[in-house]
């Protein structure tokens, strides 16, 4: 049976002053979707320092590990309620040659870059070799500053992508505007867009399909947001491999972000049978 998503990322170490913890893309999405019963597979780029195998073989189960050098490190802090992320190493770049042919005809591919660790030619052989649907999440970088290199990065991206995953301040970032004029500005491309807008919640865009901002799940208290955004959209994609309605498939990934929020690390992720009660209730009240 082909797989239903295929995450393809480097697994990440997040430092905190007194703590470590496994991150990364295909750590938080492989997880929820591991906690969902879903058909996925992980392709999880780690260092040879990587201390966290264990947990994939137990928690993430369908994994195929690549090690690289080194593990992509991030030291995270907070200051009056934001998150800040430094670099301090980063994985080798992805190469299209790692990756199992068997695993390309998986129904959805996410990439999810960290750190411009998916070069654009890994892309473009990703698009030729496959008739996934492909989804990318372009950026780690909340910031919102770019560099010319990073915005002509984008823009080929959109080639060969048929979802967009981006935050707003990335989106103001890349444009260099505000977000009426940044949101404008996506209009001339053919993807679908979700946009994470932080408490407004989350902008959906197609031409000429669909243009609507769904409001996030409210929950208390907020104890950490890492990884909200990989979960966000694995659990989207979990919602498209069941065929749910877009407008489920986002309700759906806001629960499951909106329930992660309430600790630090993969284990503050809900159980299956309170992310369902959450969505039913919710999805009661907004319909």
């Amino acid at each position: 049976m082909n797989n239903s998503i295929l995450i393809i990322s480097c697994a990440s170490l997040d430092c905190y002053n007194d703590r470590i913890l496994l991150g990364g893309p295909v750590s938080y999405g492989g997880r929820i979707l591991d906690i969902l019963s879903c058909n996925y597979m992980t392709i999880a780029k780690v260092g040879k320092d990587f201390l966290f195998g264990d947990y994939y073989k137990k928690n993430i189960k369908n994994s195929v590990i690549i090690k690289s050098n080194k593990c992509t490190l991030f030291f995270t802090s907070y200051k009056n309620g934001v998150r800040y992320q430094k670099v301090l190493s980063k994985s080798n770049k992805f190469k299209f040659e790692e990756i199992p042919k068997n695993l390309l005809n998986s129904r959805f591919i996410l990439l999810s870059p960290i750190v411009d660790d998916m070069p654009l030619e890994f892309i473009k052989k990703m698009r030729k070799n496959t008739r996934s649907i492909i989804c990318i999440d372009p950026f780690n970088n909340d910031n919102g500053k770019f560099s010319n290199k990073q915005r002509r990065y984008f823009i080929e991206v959109t080639k060969f992508a048929d979802l967009i995953k981006i935050s707003e301040n990335e989106l103001k970032g890349l444009f260099k505007d505000n977000i009426k004029r940044s949101l404008n500005k996506i209009r001339s491309f053919n993807n679908l867009f979700l946009i994470t807008r932080g408490k407004k919640g989350v902008f959906i865009y197609k031409k000429d399909k669909v243009n609507k901002l769904f409001p996030i799940i409210k929950i208390k208290p907020i104890i950490d947001t890492t990884g909200c955004g990989d979960i966000f959209i694995c659990a989207f994609l979990y919602g498209l491999s069941k065929r749910y309605k877009i407008d489920d498939c986002v309700l759906f990934g806001n629960v499951c972000a909106g329930l992660s929020v309430k600790g630090f690390g993969l284990d503050s992720l809900p159980n299956k049978d309170d992310i369902i009660k959450k969505f039913n209730e919710v999805k009661n009240v907004n319909f």
